[in-house]
């Protein structure tokens, strides 16, 4: 039987705060794209048993995600024209017919599938008191335009191997991260995030099962992923136009900063002309620079785009979410447990060369590929990545 995040028992120690924190300050004048980020994807973490049926079971494993250190998160979008909006659930639960639905989904055996995951991690109890001359909080608050609390859909529904809910979906998401984000705007908690979105349509369901949709109907300018983010988060995003912006002048940006969040230039090439101004084509601040200067806290990247999206209007969303693989590198390990392309670091040599990596992720093994999760395992696995961090 294959395990599944949901099969195990998730907590987070008291201690895990300070290594957290600890982990933050040691890469913080590090480049960002050279700074190894545990990564997770949402649908696998929250919805491993086809169940988007529950609002606060999902928030639940949203913030024990955040708790456990996870600050780059994949998140699966399914556009469904006739409502207008980007849900969780891979299938239409509009314009269902009502002899493919059972039943409602009974109230007590909702929020089944992330119950384990679910549990209250420890840490969450734990409260780090900065001196009072660190209580700095990152950003100021302002008015979101979307309530930070949002009322649970108990319209559940049964649809093929799925339970959906309408609710569900890109809107309740944005809240619950702004909500994380407020909770955590302050030096000790403040971490950046990166959100990747995979672009999907959602699907329709027949008698026989499910089908693939080619929409007539792609989001309008209103309607597009970035609008959804930016109409709550503008405030926390560091932007592809910072990026550039930032690049061009570096004196005037990376450089003109307190010494102690100053960027680490030997990552990056870097052009100084005849007037002594700094630019680079390839360089990436650190999260001392984006965080504690500028007080962002977050980056967005599209991942994967589905054939029957692929006329979406990805322009429009250009200003604030970068490309699709602009945040990630991946490395592919062999069968013989090693790296067939690059290295973090050579560890044989010092010095950074052409074989360093930008913005490197290696994907963990599947359950078909690994047996049972286990510590011994656990450790075998990562033998495999001495150079990766």
């Amino acid at each position: 039987m294959n395990q599944t995040a949901n099969d195990f028992e998730t907590t987070t120690q008291p201690g895990d705060n300070v290594l957290f924190l600890t982990q933050r300050d040691l890469s913080l004048t590090v480049p960002i794209n050279f700074v190894t980020n545990p990564s997770v994807s949402l649908t696998a973490a929250c919805f491993s048993q086809l169940n988007y049926g529950d609002d606060e079971d999902f928030n639940t494993c949203f913030r024990n995600l955040m708790d456990m250190g996870f600050r780059r998160i994949q998140i699966d979008l399914y556009w469904e024209e006739d409502t207008g909006i980007f849900s969780f659930c891979p299938v239409k639960i509009s314009n269902i017919s009502t002899s493919l639905v059972p039943t409602p989904i009974p109230p007590d055996i909702l929020g089944t599938t992330t119950a384990k995951l679910s549990s209250s991690p420890t840490a969450s109890t734990v409260v780090l008191d900065a001196p009072a001359d660190n209580s700095i909080f990152l950003s100021t608050s302002k008015s979101p335009t979307l309530p930070t609390t949002y009322k649970a859909n108990t319209s559940v529904i049964n649809i093929g191997p799925y339970v959906c809910s309408s609710s569900l979906n890109l809107k309740l998401f944005v809240i619950k991260l702004l909500n994380y984000l407020k909770d955590s705007d302050s030096v000790l908690e403040a971490r950046i995030l990166y959100i990747i979105l995979n672009l999907h349509a959602a699907a329709s369901v027949n008698e026989t099962g499910l089908l693939e949709t080619n929409p007539n109907t792609l989001p309008s300018p209103q309607n597009l992923v970035g609008q959804a983010f930016s109409a709550n988060l503008s405030e926390y995003f560091y932007t592809p136009n910072d990026l550039q912006s930032d690049r061009v002048n570096l004196n005037e940006s990376w450089y003109k900063v307190n010494p102690r969040y100053l960027t680490t230039h030997d990552y990056y090439t870097e052009t100084i002309d005849k007037d002594g101004i700094a630019s680079s084509i390839d360089g990436w601040p650190a999260e001392s620079y984006i965080e504690f200067v500028l007080h962002k806290r977050l980056l967005l990247g599209w991942g994967s785009i589905d054939p029957q999206m692929s006329a979406y209007n990805l322009s429009g969303d250009s200003d604030i979410i970068f490309p699709s693989g602009y945040l990630s590198n991946e490395i592919l390990e062999t069968d013989v447990e090693q790296l067939n392309q690059g290295c973090l670091w050579p560890s044989d040599r010092p010095e950074i060369n052409p074989s360093n990596l930008s913005w490197a992720i290696m994907t963990t093994p599947s359950n078909e590929e690994h047996p049972p999760f286990n510590q011994e395992s656990k450790n075998e696995h990562h033998k495999k990545l001495p150079n990766l961090t």
